[in-house]
C-alpha cells in the first residue's frame, strides 16, 4: 500500500502526557489496542473507538495499581488509598462515614487491603530478581509516543510501561498473570497479541529514531510465591508480530480512505474443526 498522507501528529517522545489523553479514541489512529480489534476486522476496530471504555473489571484495576506501585510509587502513595470498612452501608451511619472519606480524598483509586498487600508482595518479588531489579532502574514510566507510520501514513501512538533510554535503550512492559512459566507465559503472548505490541512499539520508538536494543516483557505472578520472570521472544515471533502489525494497520488504512469497514466475508465458507476437536 502506498502511504498516503492523513491528519497526522508531530512525532515526538512525551514523558508526562496526560494518561486520558492518550486513550481518547480517534477514528484513523493508531494504538495497539486499535490493531487487535482491526484483527478481528476493520468493522470491529470502528465500532471499538465509537464505543465508550466503561467496561473496566477488578482484574483491570489491579492492574494498573500494580503498575503504578512498582514503576511510580509516588504516583500511587498519592492517587491510591485503601478504603476502611465502613460496616453495613444499608445503614445510614455507614453511608455517611462512607461519603465523608470519599470528599476527603477526591480522585483517589480505592484498593482494598487485601489487594495492596497483595502488590507489595509482587513488588517485593520483583526486586528479588536479579535482572528486573535491574531493569526498573534508572528509566522512564509510562511515555508516550506519537509519529506518523512509513507504510500507511496512518498517525500512531504508543505508551510503554517503562523505557530505559541510554546506549542500549530497552521497553520493559510489565504483565501479571496466573501462570509466568515459559510454556504458560508463551501461550499468554499469542491470546493477548504481546507479540504484536512489541512490534507495535519497536516501530515507534525506531521512527523517532531511537530504535530499542531489547523489548522486555516481565511477567508478575498474582498469587503466592508471586514467581517472576523476564523474557524476550524470538525472531520468529518477532516477525510475526510485525506481520500481524502490518495486517491490522492495512485494514484500518483501507477503511480511513474508502469509509468501508467489513467484518469477516460475505460469502458462504466451509469450516472444518480444528484439530484438537477431532481427537478422542
Amino acid at each position: 500500500m502506498n502511504a498516503q498522507v492523513f491528519p497526522s501528529f508531530v512525532a515526538d517522545l512525551l514523558f508526562d502526557f496526560p494518561a486520558d489523553e492518550y486513550h481518547r479514541r480517534v477514528l484513523g489512529e493508531v494504538s495497539n489496542s486499535g490493531i487487535k480489534q482491526a484483527l478481528r476486522s476493520a468493522a470491529h476496530y470502528k465500532a471499538w473507538i465509537e464505543t465508550i471504555d466503561d467496561n473496566d473489571t477488578p482484574t483491570l484495576a489491579f492492574g494498573r495499581a500494580f503498575h503504578a506501585a512498582l514503576l511510580e510509587p509516588d504516583r500511587f502513595a498519592s492517587e491510591w488509598a485503601v478504603q476502611p470498612d465502613f460496616g453495613d452501608l444499608r445503614t445510614k451511619v455507614a453511608r455517611a462515614a462512607r461519603d465523608a472519606w470519599n470528599a476527603e480524598h477526591p480522585g483517589v483509586n480505592c484498593i482494598l487491603q487485601e489487594d495492596m498487600d497483595r502488590a507489595h508482595a509482587m513488588i517485593a518479588a520483583v526486586l528479588a530478581h536479579p535482572w528486573a531489579r535491574r531493569a526498573v532502574r534508572d528509566g522512564h514510566s509510562e511515555v508516550t509516543l506519537r509519529w506518523s507510520d512509513d507504510v500507511t501514513g496512518l498517525p500512531c501512538k504508543a505508551r510503554a510501561d517503562y523505557y530505559v533510554d541510554g546506549k542500549a535503550p530497552f521497553v520493559l512492559d510489565v504483565k501479571t498473570t496466573l501462570d509466568a512459566s515459559p510454556e504458560a507465559f508463551a501461550r499468554d503472548i499469542a491470546k493477548y497479541g504481546y507479540h504484536v505490541q512489541h512490534a507495535h512499539y519497536a516501530e515507534g520508538f525506531r521512527m523517532l529514531g531511537n530504535p530499542l536494543r531489547n523489548y522486555l516483557l516481565l511477567a508478575v505472578e498474582k498469587e503466592p510465591p508471586y514467581a517472576v520472570a523476564l523474557y524476550y521472544i524470538d525472531a520468529e515471533a518477532e516477525q510475526r508480530g510485525y506481520d500481524l502489525r502490518a495486517r491490522g494497520m492495512e485494514r484500518i488504512a483501507h477503511g480511513v480512505q474508502t469509509g468501508e469497514w467489513p467484518t469477516y466475508t460475505n460469502d458462504i465458507t466451509r469450516l472444518a474443526l480444528p484439530r484438537w476437536a477431532l481427537n478422542d
